[in-house]
């Protein structure tokens, strides 16, 4: 985020708000073609995260 200054707490959740759905998306499973494969697969993902 562009700025001098750190960004407010509304600016961070404006931006992660679109992440969040996108890996909630995917938790569930989206379907996706895969390279050099006539069919779409089921990929899921989770993702964790350590702010230790």
């Amino acid at each position: 985020m562009p700025g001098p200054s750190e960004p407010t707490n509304d600016q961070l959740n404006n931006v992660l708000e679109y992440i969040v759905e996108d890996v909630a998306k995917l938790k569930n499973g989206v379907k996706m073609e895969v390279y050099n494969d006539t069919d779409s697969d089921l990929i899921d993902a989770e993702i964790f995260a350590d702010f230790l």
